[in-house]
């Protein structure tokens, strides 16, 4: 039984870990997410305030800085449609804490079956 019970534990850790390893990999694309648009929006900005100073050369220059702006405006689309359509997996599960919870009670109701020394037949069929 002891054996039966560290077995399956050893073997959980290894799949857990990896759920969480591949979740922050998830959390990654979302922070450079939020950096391109950080970026696209500062270039924006920067554009409008060239605009309105008026000076030569501002014109061009604004020009420039829109069109970056738009480039990672892009980038951040791709960004997004990239986490939307293959996120990380794990067991065919989407990398994600909620999946370690699952997996988690999963293996703790098994633990508690073996350790209360019940079996899923002994539960569900009348005793002769």
């Amino acid at each position: 039984k002891i054996a039966t019970v560290m077995r399956l534990s050893v073997l959980s850790i290894p799949v857990v870990v990896q759920v969480l390893l591949a979740s922050s990999v998830n959390k990654v694309t979302n922070q450079m997410n939020e950096s391109v648009c950080k970026a696209s929006r500062g270039n924006l900005a920067l554009a409008s305030a060239r605009n309105i100073r008026g000076h030569p050369g501002d014109a061009l220059e604004a020009e420039r800085l829109t069109e970056a702006a738009g480039l990672l405006a892009a980038l951040s689309t791709e960004l997004s449609v990239s986490e939307t359509s293959a996120p990380m997996r794990v067991l065919f599960f989407k990398a994600d804490p909620a999946v370690v919870s699952v997996l988690v009670s999963v293996v703790t109701s098994i633990l508690v079956l073996l350790i209360s020394d019940l079996s899923v037949f002994q539960t569900f069929m009348p005793k002769v």
